[in-house]
């Protein structure tokens, strides 16, 4: 092995200090960062050329770095991430140099993005001098429409400078340092409020229309839309400092309305996820409640960012930004990969587009690559983005429906003209089998009239209630027709309740006679005594609700209760009460609103078109039941107009003063209603349910000097109520006057001429018993009274015994005949014709008391007929004669019209022999007298 010389260690030594020297100056090189030329006109970016000095606990200022080169040295070049920000760092400091190697002095604008970084102090060191110089602001804040961190850097010719920024009291955000050429500065700025101002003109924009649009199309989501464009417009203008310091689109914020604005942002997403819907109708699943349970949280969030702090709203958005991005993002892909709807996928392209923009964004403002104003802009684009995109789902989808209730509309239209081809069709039908029960009918009456056998009797009974069930079926049959045809709109006309109520029980007597049900009617005393209203749809209503109490009702009574629902004038509460079987589930079901499309049944579809009317009158439908007493109820409440004229005032009423009336009746229920509808007359009324008590009753009266003016008898007593008025009749023999006594019976039970003379018995009343008809019966027998009438004496309404002449035109044989038996037997000489037109030539070559026309005939009709008799009344000046009109069509809007054409009367087919034979009677005074 060579030995190492002294020559040799001279040369190793020479080599290793050259090593140290390079090294020495390698590692300086390192520790200093080049200096800027600023000798271009362009915009820099100075964290590529700045050194950085962690003070973490606040020891240093700027003159003890200035005088300390271990301090300058400290300083080490900025690297990617250097410039994000730490909390727990408490003061950095940074250094920039620049140089200017040029002939002229050069202006420098150094920004500080964000605005907001905290406490920031710059400094301008000349390497000439000895201490720093502070750097102001470049312009004032109050000079400035958006605040901006701005100072003004000069650097004399050839010479250069070092800046030295201080940051403290900063939150954890990202730090940009930029130099400008004041022209590159003020181009940049134009830009940025250029592109502010139009994204905050398209929010403006968008917001306006859907605010618009919310009252054009009554939808509320538009006005949600609405407030959206609002707070993205507020965040955008805080966020760039139009209103305050810039905050950033991002937390953390210093002030208290950037979380408040970003939470409501998200509500608004939740809300239109929620009620557009962008989840499954089909199937929604859990998704409604999801979403409600999002917006919850987002409302306990909102609470919460009135007292948080800056770190605390990074860890709210950090939470509710993707719980929001991905409960809406999974909903809107499962409603749409179950009902592949276009709309759903505009709104997932739209939800895809601005979450990849925000996750990219993010990134790149992570990584440097964009700066705070950047990330702001990308995030305003992507909210300008979503408010378009709902908007224009908002408009699609209104559209759509449109289109669909358009189509709705013609199919509706079409439906209608074939349900009202197919009602003229039913009503055809009906109107025609009518024809031929009537004339059946119209036999078993006269049957009735001949003598027949105990089993006869019962054979006609079973003919004649199948047909009149028949007959039933038929009228409801027509009545749903015509409910389904027509767009129903009511009339106000004057009508007295009292009187329409009496009409409407007058129909349904011969049925309650033949199943002997009693009809009450319980009209309160303090109605109004005229209303303004549709009476036919009342009447049409009133039928209906009886029909239903006849179809339940198995025996005991049915009372119409009818009194103010409320102190509202015209307000009324009307009750139909039966004792029978209870309503069933369809028919309460038909009764609501929303079910009153026809059912198949007949009940339903009588319980759907009381439904209907009851809402036309702004009232609503009930049933009540009862297992107490097993009464079930139908419930209506109406609501009519009240007729403030001033009502005649009623003609002798003072004669009821002071009357006493004791009722003879086993119904407890008639007996009140009868009470009460007297205490407006002034008649007192007593109760006695047999004729013990009658008797009794009357007795002590007599001793109290306080006689019993009228009786009214219940035919259910004893003798049909003849045993009792005779033995009233010989209570009073001897001494004093007996009070008026009067029979009330069914239409089917007939009394005698000699048996009702014999029994001292002044009327005899047909059930049901209305107001009027008991008040005029009074008023009768006391004005009668009053005149000295003998109490023996039997009265009669008839005006004359001698026989009419009456003119039938029927174009039906059977009817025909029917008909003209009915009229023969009541003593009536009868003229038949086959049309209109040989029913008028009659009229004009003779003379009648009575005329009677079908409707529909051939060659002429039984209107124009009634209209030609009246015009050759009135030319020939004859006296009225009366007409009435018969048809098969019950319906009150054609029975008006008859009216109107001269008739006087409408008599409904089949035509029973007693409501003739009383419809005769009430229009000519005449009354047929038995042998």
């Amino acid at each position: 092995m060579r030995r190492i010389t002294s020559a040799h260690r001279a040369e190793l030594k020479l080599l290793f200090l050259v090593l140290l020297m390079l090294m020495s100056s390698v590692l300086s090189s390192n520790s200093q960062a080049a200096s800027l030329p600023l000798d271009e006109r362009r915009k820099v970016d100075l964290g590529q050329y700045g050194e950085i000095l962690e003070d973490r606990q606040r020891r240093w200022d700027i003159d003890s770095i200035l005088a300390s080169n271990d301090l300058l040295r400290s300083f080490r070049p900025l690297e990617n991430g250097d410039l994000m920000l730490r909390s727990d760092i408490k003061r950095y400091w940074l250094r920039f140099r620049l140089r200017n190697d040029t002939e002229q002095t050069q202006r420098r604008v150094m920004e500080l993005r964000p605005a907001n970084m905290g406490d920031v102090a710059a400094f301008l060191y000349r390497t000439k001098q000895a201490r720093s110089t502070p750097l102001t602001p470049f312009f004032p804040p109050e000079a400035m429409i958006r605040s901006q961190q701005l100072y003004r850097i000069t650097i004399a010719p050839n010479s250069s400078a070092d800046v030295f920024l201080r940051i403290e009291a900063h939150g954890e955000q990202r730090l940009w340092v930029q130099l400008f050429h004041d022209i590159d500065f003020l181009v940049e700025s134009d830009h940025v409020d250029a592109y502010n101002f139009f994204l905050l003109g398209m929010f403006c924009l968008v917001g306006a229309y859907c605010l618009l649009a919310s009252l054009i199309y009554s939808e509320p989501l538009f006005a949600c839309q609405s407030l959206y464009c609002l707070l993205l417009s507020l965040s955008q203008l805080m966020a760039w400092g139009y209103f305050g310091e810039a905050q950033g689109i991002l937390p953390p914020w210093d002030g208290g309305a950037m979380l408040p604005s970003a939470i409501g942002i998200l509500c608004c997403e939740v809300i239109f996820a929620l009620y557009f819907p962008i989840y499954p109708k089909q199937k929604p699943g859990r998704w409604p409640q999801l979403l409600r349970a999002l917006l919850c949280i987002h409302l306990l969030a909102l609470l919460a960012a009135l007292t948080v702090g800056a770190q605390s709203s990074s860890i709210i958005l950090g939470i509710l930004v993707p719980l929001t991005a991905a409960t809406t993002l999974f909903a809107g892909l499962d409603g749409y990969f179950v009902s592949y709807s276009r709309l759903l996928f505009y709104y997932l392209a739209s939800k895809a587009v601005t979450i990849v923009m925000c996750l990219l964004a993010q990134l790149s403002y992570l990584l440097g690559a964009l700066d705070i104003y950047d990330m702001n802009a990308t995030l305003a684009l992507a909210g300008l983005i979503t408010a378009l995109t709902h908007a224009a789902l908002l408009v699609a989808r209104a559209y759509k429906r449109w289109r669909s209730q358009q189509q709705e509309a013609q199919r509706i239209a079409v439906v209608g003209e074939v349900n009202r081809a197919k009602g003229e069709v039913l009503a055809r039908v009906t109107h025609d089998i009518r024809t031929p029960i009537s004339a059946m009918l119209g036999v078993t009456e006269l049957l009735q009239e001949t003598q027949l056998t105990a089993s006869q009797e019962d054979y006609l009974r079973s003919l004649q209630r199948s047909s009149h069930e028949l007959l039933q079926l038929l009228e409801e049959a027509g009545q749903a027709a015509r409910f389904r045809e027509s767009d129903i709109e009511l009339s106000s006309q004057l009508l007295s309740l009292a009187e329409l109520v009496s009409d409407v029980l007058s129909g349904f007597r011969n049925m309650a006679a033949e199943r002997d049900l009693e009809l009450i009617s319980d009209l309160s005393n303090e109605l109004p005594s005229q209303l303004l209203g549709d009476p036919s749809r009342l009447r049409q209503l009133l039928i209906h609700s009886m029909n239903s109490a006849f179809e339940h009702s198995d025996s005991g009574f049915i009372l119409l209760k009818i009194y103010p629902a409320s102190p509202r004038p015209g307000h009324l509460h009307i009750e139909i009460s039966h004792r029978g079987s209870p309503f069933s589930n369809d028919e309460r079901q038909a009764l609501h609103p929303q079910n009153t499309e026809l059912a198949d049944t007949a009940m339903s579809t009588r319980f759907a078109i009381i439904a209907r009317l009851v809402s036309l009158m702004q009232g609503q439908a009930s049933v009540r039941n009862s297992g107490n007493r097993d009464i079930h109820s139908l419930c209506l409440s109406l609501q009519l107009s009240v007729a403030y004229e001033e009502s005649p005032p009623e003609t002798n009423i003072e004669l009821l003063g002071n009357k006493r009336l004791l009722v003879v009746d086993t119904n407890k229920t008639f007996c009140e209603v009868v009470s009460k509808q007297c205490a407006p007359w002034g008649v007192s009324a007593f109760a006695a349910s047999n004729e013990q008590a009658a008797l009794a009753i009357i007795r002590n009266q007599r001793l109290l000097h306080t006689d019993i003016d009228f009786v009214l008898i219940d035919h259910r007593q004893s003798d049909n109520g003849l045993q009792l008025a005779r033995r009233i009749r010989k209570e009073f023999s001897n001494e004093g006057r007996p009070p008026s006594v009067l029979i009330l019976a069914h239409a089917n039970i007939s009394y005698r001429r000699e048996d009702l003379q014999e029994a001292g018995i002044q009327r005899v009343l047909s059930k049901p018993l209305g107001n009027i008809a008991l008040r005029t019966a009074l008023l009768g027998e006391s004005h009668y009274t009053a005149r000295g009438r003998q109490i023996d004496q039997y009265s009669s309404d008839a005006l004359s015994y001698t026989s009419l002449h009456c003119l039938i035109a029927e174009d039906n044989a059977s009817n025909a005949l029917v008909l003209e038996r009915m009229l023969k037997s009541l003593g009536i000489t009868v003229q038949h014709a086959d049309n209109g037109q040989q029913a008028l030539n009659y009229f004009i070559r003779g003379h009648y008391d009575l005329v009677i026309l079908d409707i529909e005939m051939p060659v002429m009709d039984g209107i124009e007929a009634a209209q030609r008799i009246r015009q050759f009344e009135v030319d020939e000046e004859r006296e009225r004669t009366p007409i009435f009109g018969l048809t098969a069509n019950a319906l009150d809007e054609q029975r008006d019209s008859y009216l109107q054409a001269g008739m006087d009367l409408h008599l409904v087919k089949p035509i029973r022999l007693w409501e003739l034979a009383e419809s005769i009677q009430r229009w000519t005074g005449y009354q047929h007298q038995k042998n």
